[in-house]
């Protein structure tokens, strides 16, 4: 279930226990500037345990066969194309709004410019033998994508909140246990039964096989 980063502030905030008497997240142990950054900490951690299904078009242009990475992929499972909408006929037709041809993976190559930006490199040869080779076919291209950073209140936590909550909570002791000597037992315990905590949540590879990595890092 996705939330608001602000949702996830004020879970995390009430985690730390700094919260007034009503529940309502006070901000005031650590600034609400130190609850974003943990969070969203967190969140790029835990991104390739948590991949978001996604889709984005590209457009076809003749005879292109280098196009940029669209929408937010990461990895890439499987490549739609319009198809022709005639029962008796196949093949890929511009226009149609139909996304039926499957397009095989081994068509595309992930490459770099000469200034290091990632390009999709589409086999000319493969591009003819499927007739893809026709101005503003659209191919839809589906797979995932990781979790944006978090600006505004309202952005959205799209992965597993709970693990992200608990990991930016044992970030949070930790930063507490350098600069509040007062409290540190305190903050290590916390930050140790956290961690235990953590451990037992999912740590599955969320990538269905098959496809491939266009920017892993």
């Amino acid at each position: 279930m996705s939330i608001t980063f602000l949702t996830a502030q004020q879970r995390l905030a009430r985690l730390m226990g700094d919260a007034d008497s009503s529940g309502t997240a006070a901000y005031a142990k650590w600034s609400q500037t130190e609850y974003k950054d943990a969070i969203n900490f967190a969140a790029d951690f835990l991104r390739e345990r948590f991949l978001i299904p996604t889709a984005a078009d590209l457009t076809w242009a003749t005879d292109d066969y280098d196009y940029s990475v669209p929408g937010s992929l990461i990895y890439l499972l499987q490549l739609r194309a319009e198809s022709n909408s005639n029962l008796f006929a196949q093949g890929p037709v511009a226009g149609t709004g139909l996304f039926e041809y499957l397009v095989p993976l081994d068509i595309v190559s992930v490459q770099r410019t000469n200034a290091g930006v990632l390009s999709l490199h589409f086999d000319k040869n493969e591009v003819t033998r499927h007739n893809l080779n026709q101005n503003n076919l659209k191919i839809r291209m589906e797979g995932y994508k990781y979790q944006a950073e978090m600006s505004a209140d309202a952005d959205t936590l799209e992965i597993n909140w709970s693990s992200v909550v608990l990991l930016a909570k044992a970030y949070l002791h930790l930063a507490g246990a350098g600069r509040d000597p007062n409290d540190l037992m305190k903050h290590l315990r916390q930050w140790d039964a956290v961690t235990r905590e953590l451990a037992q949540h999912p740590d599955d590879d969320y990538e269905a096989p098959g496809g491939i990595w266009l920017d892993k890092r």
